[in-house]
């Protein structure tokens, strides 16, 4: 009914539902406390403006923090720059997130809200795309389904009311990829220069986006290939493929401040294998194979740090660490680790939703009805691309977010189920509403903790933590709930704590101890140990033979969102190792 509205009418329910997504981004951003990778993204982002420099945090392009620290920048803090280093490998941008906690105990929350909040507009802009995108291939059912998909999913719930780049990241991938969509359709020089611009701003979010580099021409071959193609197109639309992807570098190189552009590539020392020496098998080698090579004499045209950066990433990766999956640890990675992350972690509804779509497409190309080819080429080739890359990488398996950027295109797919649907009569045209409420319902009975979610097939979020653990269910977001929960039960108290969050538990005003770094708790409150206890699920299951692990076993006496667990013990109390 809503694609019968009036263009005025049309407007003010879509404003509707950005204000509601709006307003749940806004209550998560206030709730949660700072998780692991945003108390690095801070300081770094605040180091940017102060310093001019990108070397904190340079693992991810700068573009999000660097917005997100606005607010805090104009608002004021007090700063503590003595633990900055500019050795990427040392990671010094969280021992300036600590200090920045330390030198601002009282206003530190309101200073992550409000870089939270500055965040709120790029999922908003993911939201804007899912609809105009899927509005135009599919029609309007499949626009208001592609935007009601993006605003309840809890994955994007859970991610855009934080600092981290992965929303933003998605947003402006989606973006970049739906204005080439529309220059395939007209490659005008104004139609070139918007995709160039976007797709910089995307690779100034995440390095994922580097699979775009290949992937444009390629799609753009294939789709002047096997489509329709105007004379000489080769030559034309050549030039211009070629100047979008010069435009992205200068906006790539103007995002960096031109930080280091142009550097010999055998003047970097890096710390990956695959750019080192090679020969050094030490764990933070430093090395460069291309120097004294005719290559090493090669001006690099990207800035010095996010080379850096791409080197750090590839480093971590060939480094391994332990992951975990279905109640199994392994040092290393698994092949399906993120197709498994997407099957658990994705609404039930919208799973029924991307089978719907699948159907139609299957049945619109028997019946020869099918002509959207090499349109449906650039929603399919991205999210494969994405999940191809990130599945590749093995040295270890912690966060589904690393694939959120193929979120969008999987909306915008499965929303072509509502419009073909819509069509027929019967049950079949309610299929998609009920899909779509079955989303909804779901997330929100999972919210306000969204980073948590899992769908019901794996028994919901209370059984997440047998699946997966990390950013995926436990991520350090609940301790400031904790604080709350404390002065409702003032009983418990003095409270040991061990919690994934790397901010120390009293700057949230809980009274307890941090058992990470106090192994014996007796010491603390002579020699009778306390009974209370709020341990992380994640710090039971980041590693085999945790010393939390016997928990898992035990009923807890109440739980603190999803990601912490509030147990009630006699015996001696639990020691860290």
């Amino acid at each position: 009914m809503i694609d019968r509205f009036p263009t005025t009418k049309r407007f003010a329910a879509i404003s509707v539902v950005l204000l509601i997504h709006v307003g749940l981004l806004a209550f998560s951003a206030s709730r949660h406390s700072p998780v692991i990778d945003e108390v690095g993204h801070l300081p770094a982002g605040l180091s940017h403006w102060q310093f001019q420099k990108f070397d904190l945090y340079s693992a991810n392009p700068p573009l999000v923090r660097a917005i997100a620290v606005i607010p805090v920048l104009v608002s004021g803090y007090h700063e503590d720059w003595s633990g900055y280093s500019s050795v990427t490998r040392t990671r010094s941008e969280f021992v300036l997130g600590k200090q920045f906690v330390e030198a601002n105990p009282d206003s530190f929350m309101n200073a992550f809200r409000m870089a939270r909040w500055m965040c709120i507009p790029f999922s908003l802009l993911g939201a804007c795309v899912c609809f105009c995108w899927a509005r135009e291939l599919f029609g309007e059912s499949a626009g208001w389904t592609a935007l009601i998909l993006w605003c309840t999913s809890p994955n994007v719930l859970g991610h855009a009311s934080l600092i981290t780049p992965d929303v933003g990241a998605t947003a402006f991938g989606a973006a970049a990829c739906y204005a080439f969509h529309r220059w395939l359709n007209s490659p005008a020089w104004i139609n070139t220069v918007i995709v160039g611009v976007l797709l910089g701003l995307a690779e100034l979010t995440k390095f994922t986006w580097i699979v775009l580099y290949p992937l444009i021409p390629s799609v753009w071959l294939l789709a002047r290939l096997f489509g329709s193609a105007p004379a000489g197109w080769f030559k034309v639309e050549g030039t211009r493929i070629f100047a979008l992807l010069c435009i992205s570098l200068y906006v790539v190189n103007l995002g960096y401040g031109f930080e280091g552009t142009g550097k010999q590539l055998g003047k970097f020392e890096f710390s990956s294998r695959i750019l080192s020496a090679g020969s050094n098998t030490e764990r933070y080698r430093q090395g460069n194979r291309f120097r004294g090579q005719p290559m090493g004499w090669i001006p690099i045209p990207i800035p010095e740090n996010m080379l850096l950066g791409i080197d750090q990433v590839k480093h971590e990766y060939e480094g391994k660490y332990w992951s975990y999956l279905r109640g199994e640890h392994r040092y290393g990675g698994w092949w399906c680790y993120y197709l498994y992350a997407m099957l658990v972690k994705i609404p039930l509804g919208t799973w029924a939703m991307l089978l719907l779509a699948i159907s139609a497409m299957l049945r619109d190309r028997r019946s020869g009805t099918a002509n959207r080819g090499v349109q449906m080429l650039v929603v399919v080739a991205p999210p494969i691309a994405i999940v191809a890359l990130v599945s590749s990488q093995m040295g270890f398996n912690h966060h589904l977010r690393y694939v959120l950027p193929a979120f969008p295109f999987l909306f915008i797919f499965a929303s072509q189920a509502a419009s073909a649907c819509r069509l027929r009569n019967g049950l079949l045209r309610r299929l998609p509403i009920a899909c779509l409420a079955m989303t909804i319902t779901s997330s929100l009975m999972c919210f306000p903790s969204s980073l948590s979610y899992f769908n019901e097939a794996v028994g919901g979020p209370s059984n997440g933590w047998k699946h997966l653990s990390f950013s995926n269910f436990d991520w350090g977001q609940d301790l400031a709930a904790l604080a709350v929960w404390q002065r409702s039960h003032p009983e418990a108290t003095p409270l040991y704590v061990r919690s994934t969050n790397v901010i120390a538990s009293h700057y949230y005003g809980i009274k307890g101890v941090d058992i990470v770094t106090l192994k014996d708790s007796t010491q603390a409150h002579g020699s009778k140990p306390s009974q209370w206890y709020a341990v992380g699920v994640d710090a039971m299951l980041r590693r085999p033979q945790s010393p939390f692990a016997s928990l898992l076993d035990e009923t807890p006496v109440d739980h603190v969102g999803y990601s912490i667990r509030i147990y009630r013990r006699n015996e001696e109390p639990i020691q860290d190792e």
